[in-house]
């Protein structure tokens, strides 16, 4: 099956492109086992690589992108999207990794070295697909030239994935030394202009070249000999696009002018003439033009013949300095933010000391709101445990904020619970799931009820490592049923009625929610958050008051008039009676 996937793109490439798409040298299978599978929701409700307005801003992406080349920015965000699985890969990048955030002046060489590389790939697409011009080569001439000193640098490191790239960076040498023989230092404007290959690379072309300009040489020998023949001291041979080539005389001399000059046309002080040989000099001019285009067009053509040979040896280059690059990225800000290296294990443990949240830290430090309280977090599928410590994760999913799907007349509530339903179907004990407010858009008792029965699954079934993130209060009892739940809430500060949210995560349960505090920080009229006070004292009041939580337990004993009514056969009752019953369990009431 994948022979014929494979066959079939191609087929397609080539109809499209009207091309034999040389460029493409190989076709790799790729094994989905390799990589964490990460839920297309967790990829959007995460902000990995969009904002919720689309945008690049705010992502995780953009904080760890400091890549400086396209390449490199590619690669980056190929490693975001499929996080390796494999531990002696994940060790080797981090191995990588660490070193170069520990050498600075290596960061910097390497730095400069890649500031100067182009998009190889993308250039060597273009020149396979026919689309290529002299400009393309010229890149992909500049980009190998640094190729080298990027591989004698990565050769001399201590991390075997970083010496691993450098075999590749070296090589290409004859490419190398044709592209840098071939064409000339400075490309012309245009797409084709001539001139873009170096003088003295072909001897043939470059006596076209000198005819095509004129053939200075002639024009200069044959002006002297004019002169010499004529006796007119200020004749001169000259050109233009209009008229060609000719002989200006002036009008004082003109009695000079021999009998083989024909008169082509006058000025106020001189008359242009033509001679035979002049026009057979002409003719020879447009000729070589001609002829030299079609030379330099040739050329181009075997340069380009040339590199396309060396595609697979150039797309080796091409992606070993884009993994330099992305690990140089990774380095460069794990040294500027302090970042520490996990340790990564087969364990289904995730314990992390000091955890901080890239993009918020970075969003913080540019508003100007404050420092990031950094957090601990220990967790596994057995037990609460004890520094960054990760367990491999297989599959990683999360719930975390839903709107509607009007293009398939979805409700909110509908695309939260799809999500819950694929979360439940596909994850497995080394998943890692993220669910924030379950239930929230329907009923409080539905979505409650909701709410619990998931949790309930995912640790009875499921058994993956979860962080279940809810405002209803009911579900902390979940702990004291479930060996392998336990709560955890964010520390709050009370003075003098205003609340303070520390930021800090800590165990238990809430004792208390904060909805209007939150409103007031949001800047809500002082008037609603009176009145929304006086509604909530008054809903608190018609509560049980011994209800730690002013809020109904979720499974609440029967009531007496409910276990009575309960036992009534009212197939045997008449209607008096039943009215009757009603009328004493009225007065229990009263």
């Amino acid at each position: 099956m994948s022979i014929q996937a494979a066959a079939e793109a191609l087929a397609y490439l080539q109809e499209t492109q009207r091309s034999a798409a040389q460029h493409v040298v190989r076709v790799q299978v790729e094994q989905p086992s390799r990589f964490l599978w990460i839920d297309p929701g967790a990829v959007q409700n995460l902000e990995i690589f969009r904002g919720p307005e689309g945008r690049r801003t705010g992502t995780l992406l953009a904080v760890v992108d400091r890549t400086l080349t396209a390449a490199g920015g590619r690669m980056l965000a190929r490693w975001l999207a499929a996080p390796l699985l494999d531990l002696s890969e994940i060790h080797a990048r981090h191995d990588s990794v660490e070193e170069l955030s520990q050498a600075a002046v290596l960061r910097e060489e390497l730095g400069e070295q890649l500031r100067g590389v182009l998009d190889v790939e993308r250039l060597l697409g273009r020149l396979a697909m026919g689309q290529g011009i002299p400009r393309d080569l010229a890149g992909l001439r500049a980009s190998l030239q640094r190729m080298p000193s990027i591989g004698l640098r990565l050769a001399d490191c201590g991390s075997r994935l970083l010496q691993s790239l450098a075999p590749p960076l070296r090589a290409l040498d004859d490419l190398r030394s044709l592209l840098q023989r071939a064409l000339a230092e400075e490309m012309p404007a245009g797409r084709f202009e001539p001139g873009f290959v170096r003088p003295g690379f072909r001897p043939e072309l470059d006596e076209l070249s000198e005819l095509a300009h004129g053939g200075r040489a002639a024009i200069a020998a044959m002006e002297s000999a004019e002169r010499t023949r004529t006796g007119i001291a200020s004749l001169k041979v000259r050109y233009n696009r209009i008229f060609g080539f000719y002989i200006e005389v002036t009008k004082p001399n003109l009695h000079l002018v021999p009998a083989d000059y024909q008169r082509k046309s006058s000025t106020v002080g001189a008359e242009r003439f033509v001679t035979p040989a002049l026009a057979e000099h002409e003719s020879r001019v447009l000729s070589a033009e001609e002829r030299r285009n079609a030379l330099e067009l040739q050329i181009f053509d075997e340069i380009r013949t040339a590199v396309l040979a060396r595609s697979a040896g150039l797309r080796a280059c091409a992606e070993a300095a884009a993994q330099a690059d992305a690990l140089l990225s990774l380095a460069r800000v794990a040294s500027d933010s302090g970042w520490i290296r996990p340790v990564v294990d087969e364990s289904d443990v995730i314990e992390i000391a000091g955890g901080r949240h890239p993009v918020v830290e970075k969003a913080l430090a540019a508003s100007g709101e404050g420092p990031f309280v950094p957090n601990d977090l220990s967790l596994d599928s057995q037990r609460r445990l004890l520094r960054a410590r990760i367990g491999v994760v297989d599959r990683l999913f999360t719930r975390v904020g839903a709107a509607d799907d009007l293009a398939r007349g979805q409700s909110t509530f509908m695309v939260e619970m799809a999500e819950c339903a694929r979360i439940l179907n596909q994850a497995t004990p080394r998943s890692l799931l993220l669910l924030d407010e379950v239930g929230r858009g329907t009923s409080t008792f539905d979505g409650l009820a909701l709410a619990w029965a998931i949790a309930e699954q995912i640790h009875d079934s499921v058994g993956a490592r979860t962080l279940f993130a809810t405002h209803y209060h009911e579900l902390c009892d979940l702990a004291a049923e479930k060996p392998r739940a336990f709560n955890l809430t964010m520390a709050v500060s009370e003075a003098e009625g205003r609340v303070v949210f520390l930021r800090k995560i800590v165990p238990g349960a809430a004792s208390r929610s904060y909805g209007i505090q939150v409103a007031r920080l949001a800047g809500l009229p002082d008037g609603v958050l009176r009145r929304a006070r006086e509604i909530l004292a008054n809903l608190e009041a018609q509560e049980p008051a011994d209800h730690p939580h002013k809020q109904l337990p979720l499974f609440e004993k029967q009531s007496a008039v409910e276990d009575a009514l309960r036992g009534l056969d009212l197939s045997r009752m008449s209607p008096l009676e039943a009215l009757n019953w009603l009328d004493e369990q009225q007065k229990k009431l009263r």
